[in-house]
């Protein structure tokens, strides 16, 4: 039986992350305290991998996730 795991840290970026469009930057959003600002840097660099599946799942329809330098804060995805 395989289980699905829930992903308490890129669920929380995806409510911290500004939604991606077009330009594919990534970048908190601007409504958010400076505690919540703190966890998004903290995540960020901490966690990289649950960032970037955040990211991934933030995408805008029509994208497919290539990959994302969290060093650079950099997206790489194409249009599908």
């Amino acid at each position: 039986m395989s289980r699905s795991r829930y992903n308490v840290v890129a669920e929380h970026v995806l409510q911290l992350l500004e939604p991606i469009n077009d330009t594919l930057k990534v970048k908190p959003r601007e409504n958010i305290s400076s505690r919540e600002l703190q966890l998004f840097w903290r995540y960020h660099g901490h966690y990289a991998n649950d960032f970037a599946k955040a990211v991934m799942q933030a995408l805008p329809d029509g994208y497919e996730f290539i990959s994302y330098d969290h060093l650079n804060n950099k997206l790489e995805a194409k249009k599908s």
